[in-house]
């Protein structure tokens, strides 16, 4: 009966892998407002929640993910006022959230001004933040006697406030190890083929073998044949093996 056994097959593995990534400061950062903000309802020192809107890419390599978790401060909100005055709203964009714990600090401006620039200590409107995209009307502010309410998916951007190394984990796929295809045939046929001193299969056969160097046994019947290998990824060997005593010459 014929025999057959696979010899380290293509396999498709998952890879995960930890990197130290550095984020050089002032890298730009787009991020976009997650609620809806009004003057009618928020308080000072509220919470605000916003996310990365783009990948954030340094050399090539992406260091901050899309969607990534951004943190705000309320830092005024006043509502409307009699006399027809309107209500005011400003929040600050403070820090990221890295998926490790960390926070990456902000800033508005992609100068660190004199004596720090941190988030926190104003908001994006009296700090003149430019507006990148408006959902809807953000503000509005048109008609005397009406709260400020700023839409969310209003987007922003701003930097990083200072220089910062996380340890990321890039999750990918991967074909480990490359193989190459080799083809055995013998004379007699239905001869046992051995790699490296284990018996894989009976020829003719197809294995897969890894890039590298490999013994290839083939034997019937007490008469034997062998070679050394170097074997390349990604190409295919075609053997014929001849047994002594056989008419088939080896190639």
């Amino acid at each position: 009966m014929k025999r057959f056994y696979l010899l380290s097959a293509l396999t498709a593995t998952t890879v995960v892998c930890s990197a130290q990534i550095e984020i050089p400061d002032g890298t730009k950062v787009r991020v976009r407002l997650e609620q809806q903000l009004s003057s009618a309802t928020a308080d000072e020192k509220q919470p605000v929640t916003l996310a990365v809107a783009d990948d954030v890419v340094v050399n090539g390599a992406i260091v901050i993910l899309k969607d990534t978790v951004v943190n705000g401060t309320v830092v005024e909100s006043v509502k409307k006022r009699r006399m027809g005055r309107t209500g005011k709203l400003d929040f600050s964009i403070d820090t990221i959230n890295t998926p490790e714990g960390d926070k990456i600090p902000l800033r508005y401006s992609i100068e660190k001004k004199e004596g720090g620039s941190h988030a926190v200590r104003t908001g994006i409107i009296t700090a003149g933040v430019a507006v990148l995209f408006w959902p809807a009307a953000p503000f509005m502010l048109l008609a005397h006697g009406k709260d400020t309410v700023i839409q969310k998916g209003t987007t922003y951007e701003v930097f990083t406030d200072s220089k910062f190394v996380s340890k990321s984990k890039i999750v990918g796929s991967s074909t480990s190890p490359a193989t190459t295809a080799v083809v055995i045939n013998s004379d007699p046929t239905a001869a046992d083929v051995e790699v490296d001193g284990a018996f894989v299969a009976n020829t003719p056969s197809t294995i897969q073998l890894s890039a590298g160097q490999h013994l290839i046994k083939v034997t019937k019947g007490g008469k034997s044949w062998q070679r050394t290998l170097n074997v390349l990824a990604g190409s295919t060997l075609n053997l014929n093996a001849t047994l002594e005593g056989s008419p088939l010459a080896a190639k």
